[in-house]
């Protein structure tokens, strides 16, 4: 390969691409999963696939350094697909509305932490996070 001439593997980095984390309750009924690597890039999707976790179950998704939130939920009964997105500001320091800035959250090689009470003893549930390379 010449330089400057991109690889096919170069060229895969900047397609979409997915992240499955499937989440097993303890005893307690409490998931903690981390993504399986380190993303760089938008977050566009968080897909939850329900399996047996019990209804009302407490669910929080976030960097694991920044703290970034990508899905807070308080009682999570059913599979679903979020599409997260993050609010602006103006110069002012002024929230802007959700519909005002409708852009994905950025990580920065970053894991994504899953964190979810009330699941109900030794269930399960998956997590697929679709992910936009930068």
């Amino acid at each position: 390969m010449k330089y400057g001439e991109r690889s096919q593997y170069t060229e895969r980095l900047k397609e979409p691409y997915t992240l499955t984390v499937t989440g097993t309750s303890s005893a307690g009924g409490v998931v903690a999963a981390v993504t399986p690597e380190a993303i760089t890039g938008y977050l566009h999707s968080i897909e939850y696939q329900k399996t047996d976790y019990s209804n009302g179950a407490v669910l929080l998704i976030d960097g694991t350094t920044s703290g970034q939130i990508a899905w807070t939920e308080t009682a999570v009964n059913a599979s679903e697909t979020l599409y997260p997105r993050r609010l602006g500001h103006t110069t002012a320091g002024a929230d802007l509305s959700a519909l005002a800035l409708n852009e994905p959250l950025l990580f920065v090689n970053e894991t994504l932490t899953i964190a979810l009470t009330g699941a109900g003893a030794t269930k399960t549930g998956t997590f697929i996070f679709t992910i936009i390379p930068v």
